[in-house]
C-alpha cells in the first residue's frame, strides 16, 4: 500500500494541517494514497514510502533509510505542497502509475 506519513513533534496539529492539504491534492490528482500523520516517535512504525514534515523537523528524523523526506517551509499553502510533492521521485512514480 502507498503510505505518506506526515509527522510532527507531538502529532497533533502540524501534521494535522499537512495531512489535509495532502489528502485534497491527491483527491483531486486521483493517487490511490494512504495519508496518516503522526508524532516523530512513531514515526517509523507506519512504514511510510515517503515523509513529509515541516523543514524544521527534518534534522530531528533518525532512522529514515532511503525513505524520501519533504521538507516543508509553508505548510498552509496547498499550491505550495503540491509544488514539493511533484518535486518527489516516489510521488512522481505513484502518479505515473495512475495515469
Amino acid at each position: 500500500m502507498r503510505q505518506i506519513v506526515v509527522a510532527c513533534n507531538s502529532g497533533l496539529g502540524t501534521s494535522l494541517m499537512i495531512r489535509l492539504n495532502i489528502e485534497a491534492i491527491v483527491a483531486v490528482l486521483n493517487v490511490n494514497v494512504s495519508v496518516v500523520h503522526t508524532d516523530l516517535s512513531s514515526l517509523m512504525t507506519h512504514r511510510p514510502q515517503l515523509i513529509v514534515c515541516s523543514s524544521f523537523i527534518v534534522d530531528s528524523i533518525e532512522d529514515a533509510g532511503d525513505i524520501e523526506i519533504i521538507g516543508l517551509d509553508d505548510i498552509m499553502n496547498r499550491q505550495y505542497v503540491k509544488q514539493e510533492l511533484m518535486k518527489s521521485t516516489v510521488f512522481q512514480h505513484w502518479l505515473s502509475e495512475t495515469e
